[in-house]
C-alpha cells in the first residue's frame, strides 16, 4: 500500500508539473529557468509531457532572448525524442527568428543536420503563447510555399536557409559549421554545393541567396576574408552568377585583377537550364564553359564587352574570335547562344550584345559564321523558328548574301557543303528552307542585284562546284542551285582544270 501511495504521489505531482509547464508555456513572458527546472526533475515518458516539451522546443526557437539560454535548449533536446526531420525544422524555425543560440545548440548537438536535411521536412505551426500561430516553410518554387521531401530530397540545411532568408549571420555559422565538419561529407561545398546527377537539381546556395534577394558583394567578401583558399578553389563557380544577377560590374572586375586565371577556367557547375539556347531551362552537368559562355547565355552587354576587351589583352584579336566559336558540352558557342536567340519575344538585349560583338571585331561576319559553325544547332530548331531567326539577322544586320568572308568563302558555298555532310534527314529536308532562302533573296543587303549562285569564292569556284564535288544530292539542293546559275554548268572546276561540274560529280561517285 506504501508503494502504491508513492506511485499515486508521483502521478499527481507529474501532472501537477505538466500543468505548470503548460501554463509558463502560454504566458507572453516565457519563465525559462522555471521550466528549466521542472524539467530537471521530470522524466515522464508521456506523450502528454512529450508534446509539452516539443512546444517548450518551438518557443524556445522562437525566442533569441538572452532568456532562454543554451544550457536550457540543450535540457530541451536530451529530454525530447525528435528524429532527423524535426531537427531540421527547429532549425530553420531558428533562423527565420535569428535566434543563432538555439541554431547553435542544435548543429552542435547533431551536425549530421547540415548535410542531409531531408525525409519529412514540411512546414509546421506553433503558438508562440500568446494565442497567435506562428509557422515555418521552406519554398521549393512549386507555388505553395511548403517543403516537398521529394522536390528537396538532396537539399542541406545550407541550400534550404539561404533559399528562404538569403545571407545572414546565421547563414555565415551553418557555412562555418559545414567547412568545419566535413569529415561527415568531405564532398559539400558550402556556398558552392550543387549535385548535377540527382533527379531533382538543387541549387548552389550562393545562387539561391542571390535568388533570396541578398548582396553578392557582401558574400564576396566574407568569403574572401574568412576562407581565402576555399574561394579561391572555386572562383570558376563566379561567372555565371555574376552573369545572371550583376549590372555593376565593379566586383567582376576587381576579381579578374586578383585572379587573372579567372578568364580561363571553365565552369564545371550545373545551369538549370536545358541545352536548347532557346528554352533556356538547362538540366544537365556543363563543361567547356567559359566566362564568355555565361555573358553570352544570360546576355550580359557589359560583361560581354569587359570579357572581350580582357581577352584581347592577354591574348589577341585572332585567338579571341576562336573564343567565340568554341564549343561546350551542349555544342554551343559563345556567339552560337546570341544568335540562336534572335528570335525571343524580348530579344531586344540580344541585339545589343551582337552589336557589341560586330563593333568589336569589325570584320565578324555573322552570318558566315553561323551557317558554318552552327548550322546543326539552327537547322534543329524546327522550320518556322529557325527560317525568323535567319529572317531577323539578314534584315536587321544588313548582311550581303554575295559577300566573302574574311577566308574567301561565300555564303552559299558554305551551305552546300553542310548541306551535303548533314547526315540527318529531317535536318537535311528542313535546311532546304534555308537554301531557298539563300538563292530568292539576291537584294538583300549590300549585293543587291547580284546573284549567289553567281559569286565566285577565294579560290574562283562557284558554288554548284562544291555541290558537285561534296556531293549533294540532285532533290536535296543541286537542281535549285543549277536552275539559278544554268551556266555554271559550262565552267570548269579552277581546282581542276578541265572538270566541269557533272564530271566532279562522278568522280565523287566513284
Amino acid at each position: 500500500s506504501t508503494s502504491h501511495a508513492c506511485i499515486m504521489s508521483q502521478g499527481q505531482k507529474s501532472k501537477a508539473e505538466a500543468k505548470r509547464l503548460s501554463a509558463l508555456l502560454n504566458e507572453k513572458s516565457v519563465k525559462w529557468k522555471e521550466i528549466k527546472a521542472i524539467l530537471q526533475t521530470q522524466n515522464s515518458s508521456s506523450a502528454a509531457f512529450d508534446s509539452l516539451r516539443r512546444q517548450a522546443l518551438k518557443r524556445a526557437c522562437l525566442d533569441p532572448s538572452p532568456s532562454m539560454c543554451k544550457h536550457t535548449f540543450k535540457l530541451l533536446l536530451q529530454k525530447t525524442n525528435l528524429d532527423h526531420g524535426q531537427r531540421v525544422r527547429y532549425a530553420l524555425l531558428a533562423v527565420r527568428c535569428q535566434n543563432l543560440n538555439a541554431l547553435t545548440t542544435l548543429i552542435y548537438d547533431n551536425v549530421s543536420i547540415l548535410y542531409h536535411a531531408r525525409n519529412g521536412v514540411d512546414s509546421f505551426s506553433c503558438s508562440n503563447g500568446n494565442g497567435n500561430s506562428t509557422s515555418t516553410s521552406t519554398s521549393n518554387g512549386n507555388g505553395n510555399g511548403n517543403f516537398n521531401a521529394n522536390d528537396n530530397a538532396n537539399s542541406t540545411l545550407l541550400h534550404l536557409v539561404c533559399e528562404k532568408h538569403g545571407w545572414n549571420a546565421e547563414v555565415q555559422f551553418i557555412l562555418k559549421e559545414t567547412l568545419e565538419n566535413r569529415d561527415h561529407d568531405n564532398a559539400h561545398e558550402g556556398m558552392f554545393e550543387c549535385q548535377p546527377m540527382i533527379p531533382q537539381f538543387v541549387e548552389m546556395p550562393l545562387t539561391l541567396s542571390m535568388q533570396a534577394g541578398s548582396d553578392l558583394d557582401e558574400i564576396i567578401s566574407h568569403l574572401r576574408e574568412e576562407y581565402p583558399i576555399y574561394f579561391a578553389n572555386h572562383i570558376h563557380c563566379l561567372s555565371k552568377i555574376v552573369a545572371e544577377y550583376c549590372c555593376d560590374l565593379s566586383l567582376y572586375h576587381t576579381l579578374l585583377r586578383d585572379y587573372p586565371q579567372l578568364l580561363m577556367l571553365q565552369s564545371t557547375h550545373t545551369r538549370t537550364r536545358t541545352l536548347t539556347p532557346l528554352t533556356r531551362t538547362r538540366k544537365e552537368e556543363d563543361r567547356g564553359w567559359t566566362p564568355l559562355h555565361d555573358a553570352c547565355f544570360y546576355q550580359n552587354r557589359d560583361m560581354i564587352q569587359m570579357l572581350l576587351q580582357e581577352y584581347k589583352t592577354r591574348e589577341g584579336r585572332k585567338v579571341l574570335k576562336g573564343r567565340m566559336l568554341l564549343v561546350n558540352a551542349a555544342f554551343m558557342s559563345p556567339l552560337g547562344y546570341l544568335l540562336l536567340n534572335v528570335g525571343d519575344r524580348d530579344s531586344q538585349n540580344v541585339w545589343s550584345c551582337i552589336r557589341v560583338c560586330i563593333d568589336f571585331f569589325e570584320d565578324l561576319h555573322v552570318f558566315h559564321l553561323m551557317v558554318e559553325h552552327m548550322f546543326d544547332q539552327l537547322v534543329s530548331n524546327g522550320t518556322s523558328h529557325y527560317m525568323r531567326i535567319v529572317q531577323q539577322i539578314v534584315n536587321r544586320l544588313d548582311i550581303d548574301l554575295c559577300g566573302l568572308d574574311q577566308d574567301g568563302k561565300s555564303v552559299l558555298g558554305i551551305l552546300v557543303v553542310k548541306m551535303a555532310q548533314c547526315k540527318d534527314k529531317k535536318n537535311r529536308a528542313v535546311s532546304k528552307n534555308l537554301l531557298q532562302f539563300v538563292l530568292s533573296n539576291s537584294s538583300s543587303g549590300s549585293g543587291r542585284g547580284r546573284n549567289p549562285a553567281e559569286v565566285r569564292d577565294g579560290q574562283c569556284r562557284l558554288p554548284i562546284h562544291w555541290a558537285c564535288e561534296t556531293g549533294l544530292s540532285w532533290e536535296l539542293g543541286l537542281e535549285s542551285i543549277v536552275r539559278s546559275n544554268i551556266f555554271a554548268l559550262d565552267e570548269c572546276d579552277p581546282l581542276s582544270p578541265g572538270v566541269l561540274p557533272f564530271a566532279l560529280v562522278a568522280s565523287n561517285a566513284r
